[in-house]
């Protein structure tokens, strides 16, 4: 499961934000388990949530998961934020299949250039 939608399941559970990123941490693999980790770490030291998922996000440097940081920053104030973590999910779907189908429609109208040359 990805690791935007097993977050999401977690909150919706009832798991605090530590809690969920410490289990996603620790029992997922790859580069993101490896960040989250680094997040949790930061979190156990004495650092605020927020604080260690802005570093991560300044990390980074990507779009996805600066909105997903944005998103997850509401957790002192959103009342169900697995539910906007599952929405967030879905709009990041949502446009990589946007961008895959505009790739494969580029893809397409290359074919047509030799023909026409």
């Amino acid at each position: 499961m990805p690791v935007k939608a097993t977050l999401a399941t977690l909150l919706a559970a009832g798991a605090s934000l530590h809690a969920a990123l410490a289990r996603l941490s620790d029992r997922g693999h790859g580069v993101v388990a490896a960040d989250l980790g680094e997040v949790v770490r930061q979190i156990r030291h004495g650092t605020s949530e927020s604080v260690a998922l802005h570093r991560w996000e300044k990390r980074t440097g990507l779009p996805a998961v600066r909105r997903l940081v944005g998103v997850l920053s509401l957790h002192r104030d959103a009342v169900d934020l697995g539910r906007l973590v599952s929405a967030e999910a879905g709009a990041v779907r949502a446009e990589t299949h946007r961008e895959v189908i505009e790739d494969i429609e580029r893809r397409a109208q290359l074919v047509w250039v030799p023909v026409t040359v």
